[in-house]
């Protein structure tokens, strides 16, 4: 993800650029960054909304089952995999501009060189927010697996506040502003102390419900029949639903349905489940929580690498990591931002100097001989440094007019 990024940035991808193929993007990143293999895949589910909550990418084409925008973005109403790379182009969206790509630069970031030693790329991305928080990972890799959940932006950039505020923070007191994960399907959370126990330790058991609504219907236009109507999964597909509860029904664990209709589409799910008369709703809205993906658990493993080893964090363990490297990248870059400041502020009052004498100036440059000898007199006479006495000698005829004072007056100004 970090080589796709850098990627992105080369070629100028941003959110109001045009779009590029995605085979383009991946042949950069495999020539310039990632030689081990294929990155299209990853660049797609980058901006797949049913695996990230924030999209790291924007994919113009078709990318899958899931629900792309809207209220119901983030479902998933089939397992159709997405078009090829060749069909697909790709972007940055604002998120992944704004928290990551204009973090990138050369003072800091960590910078390597890349496999062949032909160019630079990122070792690490230091984001302006705690990024894992807000888009969850799952993973493994050496040995070790994790699975973060994703929280809600605002509250994010709020409980990282306070932290900020307060370091000494305490869990319970944090949680008021982190309430609970925030998932990309948009499923119910039972707030239990699993979810606590979760965002506090970072390991624990989330309990994650789709939503229903039981209400009469038109039945082989005889007669009104109970029906369940499923508005959400807690994870998965609606294809997916509907097989589950055929297995389900086939097994004799669902008795109790007549007839199943599938009026999903891109405004959401909308799987219609026609009871059998007499039926009782709430029994098989019970058997449907046991036997179909209407419910499911997730185990939070929230593993990451803290410092050399990887550890398991909860989430202020997370904004607290986050902000130490944070505050380490931003002294980084403004030291060196004043450092040039610094460096143009001196050139600027060499140029002031000498502008306030400027017919000795020139008077002084027509008897020197050589550059060599202009560059030694300027110095002895207005005591200027070796890095003003050549910004002197390379200044255009066209700065010696009066106006051009005040503006050199003004942009010190604004430096200092």
């Amino acid at each position: 993800q970090r080589r796709i990024m850098l990627g992105l940035k080369d070629l100028k991808l941003r959110p109001d650029s045009q779009f590029k193929k995605v085979s383009r993007l991946e042949g950069h990143v495999l020539g310039s960054y990632h030689p081990q293999g294929g990155c299209a895949g990853t660049a797609i589910n980058m901006g797949q909304a049913n695996g990230f909550r924030y999209l790291l990418t924007n994919i113009h084409g078709n990318v899958g089952g899931s629900i792309q925008d809207g209220p119901s973005v983030g479902q998933s109403i089939s397992e159709d995999a997405p078009a090829a790379a060749r069909y697909l182009e790709v972007k940055a969206t604002s998120f992944t501009q704004e928290v990551f790509l204009d973090e990138i630069d050369k003072y800091s970031c960590k910078w390597r060189d890349n496999y062949d030693g032909s160019t630079q790329e990122v070792q690490q991305i230091v984001p302006s927010i705690p990024s894992l928080l807000v888009n969850g990972a799952v993973g493994i890799a050496a040995g070790y697996a994790c699975n973060h959940v994703s929280y809600n932006l605002g509250e994010v950039i709020k409980g990282t506040v306070a932290y900020i505020k307060n370091p000494k923070i305490t869990d319970k007191a944090l949680y008021k502003f982190i309430t609970g994960p925030d998932l990309p399907q948009g499923a119910r959370i039972l707030k239990d102390d699993g979810v606590y126990a979760a965002f506090s330790s970072g390991h624990g058991s989330i309990k994650v419900y789709g939503k229903w609504e039981v209400k009469k219907v038109s039945y082989r236009k005889k007669s009104k029949r109970d029906a369940i109507i499923i508005t959400s999964l807690a994870s998965g597909s609606s294809e997916r639903f509907l097989e589950k509860v055929k297995a389900a029904v086939d097994g004799g664990k669902i008795d109790q349905i007549v007839d199943a209709a599938d009026h999903s589409s891109r405004e959401g799910i909308n799987i219609e489940l026609i009871l059998k008369a007499g039926a009782d709703p709430q029994l098989v809205i019970s058997q449907l929580l046991a036997h179909t993906n209407l419910y499911d658990t997730i185990g939070v493993n929230a593993t990451a690498i803290g410092g050399a080893i990887p550890e398991m964090f909860g989430v202020k363990g997370i904004i607290a990591h986050w902000h130490k490297a944070r505050c380490s990248a931003l002294k980084s870059r403004y030291s060196a931002e004043c450092v040039r400041i610094l460096d143009r502020m001196h050139i600027l009052d060499g140029f002031l100097t000498i502008l306030a004498d400027i017919d000795e100036v020139v008077k002084v440059i027509k008897s020197s001989k050589t550059r060599e000898t202009a560059a030694s007199n300027l110095k002895k006479r207005w005591k200027l440094s070796d890095a003003q006495a050549s910004a002197v000698l390379a200044m255009p005829l066209s700065r010696l007019v009066n106006a051009e004072r005040l503006e050199l007056k003004k942009e010190k100004e604004e430096l200092q």
